[in-house]
């Protein structure tokens, strides 16, 4: 993720706690992450300026499993909402979404 973009590709084994929250593997433990959307926001100090996620390939990986509450999350926009990880997030007013898919 760069500092105003946080850039994922979707592929069979992305999942909801590597993009929002929640338990990963990390060597040979498990552990409770943030995920790559929430450590770039927590990182920006500024939640005025425009912000930019990209999602490629979104059509490769399990969607609704991945994105079901940063839909929710894009709905109320600038209201601390708590998440089925156990964590709060709110998302910057100034959020863009945008999405690649492959057609063939």
């Amino acid at each position: 993720c760069k500092s105003r973009a946080c850039e994922v590709q979707m592929s069979e084994n992305f999942s909801y706690a590597k993009l929002i929250a929640g338990a990963q593997v990390v060597g040979n433990t498990v552990a409770f992450r943030e995920g790559a959307l929430l450590q770039r926001l927590g990182a920006t100090e500024d939640s005025t300026k425009a912000f930019c996620l990209i999602v490629d390939e979104l059509n490769r990986g399990p969607a609704a499993a991945v994105f079901g509450e940063l839909l929710q999350l894009l709905e109320y926009r600038g209201k601390q909402l708590s998440l089925a990880a156990g964590v709060d997030a709110c998302l910057p007013e100034a959020l863009f979404l945008i999405a690649t898919m492959n057609v063939e």
